[in-house]
């Protein structure tokens, strides 16, 4: 069941990568939307109501893809195996169908995330991810310990609690003003709906940006396990502490998105969106967005430095420029504590020396680079933000081409003795 599990796993990762790019586009858009100067409560609504719809558009896809080719994408990831397990292959396809019942929600989680970070609302995505996740470890729990539904009913509390999640963020979204199904139907009757959805299509180009790190990290697995066992244990701790500064550390891009986006428009980066505020619009009723009383007004020590003769150009620059300040110094200062903590960090996976040696090495070669991340993590934002989609796709195709080029080089000339003897993978990376 759990090398089924494994395998089930890596079909749906391949799966649901490509669809990544909902979620900077909507952040985008959403936020240019909240930064117009009339019109905004229809313009986000609008905004909003066709990033779900592309998501919910493609997340029907994917599940009928992935519960009529389960066998098939199943048998494909087992054909290198030198026997055929079909007790492994039923519970990957058993999984993998469970698992199909939940992608749409999926889909519309990232877009919806997406959302209220373009409304600069991120409370909102941690107590729904929190709900979530405690609601998947209860319902797993259940299914497996109490009833007997071994992968299955893994699979499929792991479906439900994706639903929930869907359902509170659509719920909130409408509650709060933010999002009215009304202006996607009165849009889509207009013959608008092209129009509305052009932006997350846009956004699609991002997904050659996700296979091209897939295939990076693929190659480097590949090099690691040249070396042996002690290669790879090293290489899989360096690669969990490598995602999780990514998650940290993308904190910037999230920022870069919604920030670059609103200043791009001429909007106040310093001041959150109104909520349920009376605005008059000429082709819908008024509707809100912000309490009745309005926002308290900004004291002048804190109102923006920006002059407002400055052009929205310049402003993007400005918030670009200190974006990438602060990407910079917090980066720095976390690769210090990591290249200082690395044999530390590698003594909580593992006790065995070998392997504490290796992987802090590994981690060294890590905390080198982790400026230079913190800078390319913001200005993925920043492309994201520009709504220039492709740079950012090109950026990380043709650096993920070089890394696969250098991974394979290396092993090639080098052979196992030399990956055993230092950490090349992630040289590679």
């Amino acid at each position: 069941a759990l090398a089924g599990l494994g395998v089930a796993s890596l079909v749906l990762k391949f799966a649901f990568a490509p669809f990544n790019f909902l979620a900077p586009a909507a952040t985008a858009a959403v936020a240019a939307a909240s930064a117009r100067k009339d019109g905004r409560r229809r313009a986000v609504s609008e905004a909003i109501g066709g990033a779900m719809a592309v998501a919910a558009f493609l997340g029907l896809l994917v599940a009928v893809g992935l519960w009529f080719g389960a066998p098939a994408l199943v048998a494909a990831v087992l054909a290198p195996a030198p026997v055929f397990d079909a007790a492994v292959a039923s519970a990957a396809v058993e999984y993998i169908r469970a698992r199909a019942l939940g992608t749409p929600p999926v889909l519309l989680n990232f877009a919806c995330a997406g959302a209220f970070r373009g409304l600069r609302d991120v409370k909102t995505t941690v107590w729904v991810t929190v709900v979530a996740n405690a609601m998947n470890c209860a319902l797993t729990f259940y299914s497996i310990v109490v009833l007997g539904w071994g992968v299955w009913g893994a699979a499929v509390a792991s479906s439900a609690s994706l639903w929930v999640a869907a359902g509170l963020y659509v719920t909130v979204l409408v509650r709060g003003g933010s999002f009215r199904a009304a202006d996607t139907v009165a849009v889509a009757r207009a013959g608008g709906l092209v129009k509305q959805i052009k932006p997350m299509v846009e956004a699609g180009i991002l997904s050659v940006r996700s296979f091209a790190i897939l295939a990076a990290f693929g190659a480097a697995g590949s090099l690691a396990a040249v070396g042996g066992a002690v290669s790879s244990a090293a290489f899989e701790i360096t690669r969990q502490i490598f995602m999780f500064s990514a998650m940290m550390l993308d904190m910037f891009a999230v920022a870069a998105q919604a920030m670059v986006a609103i200043a791009l428009e001429g909007g106040d980066v310093t001041q959150k969106p109104q909520k349920n505020a009376q605005e008059p619009e000429p082709s819908s009723p008024a509707a809100t967005l912000a309490p009745a009383t309005g926002p308290s007004p900004v004291p002048p020590a804190t109102a923006s430095a920006v002059p407002d003769t400055e052009s929205p150009t310049v402003v993007a620059r400005l918030v670009s420029d200190r974006l990438l300040q602060l990407s910079f110094m917090v980066s720095s200062v976390y690769a210090l504590a990591l290249y200082f903590g690395r044999f530390a960090i590698a003594s909580i996976f593992t006790t065995d020396p070998v392997v504490q040696a290796t992987a802090a090495a590994s981690l060294a070669i890590l905390a080198a680079i982790t400026p230079f991340c913190g800078i390319v993590y913001a200005l993925d934002g920043i492309s994201a933000g520009a709504r220039d989609f492709a740079a950012a796709a090109r950026a990380v195709s043709i650096s993920g081409a070089l890394a696969v080029a250098g991974i394979f080089a290396a092993k090639a000339w080098a052979g196992a003795a030399w990956v055993a003897a230092f950490p090349g993978a992630y040289a590679g990376l």
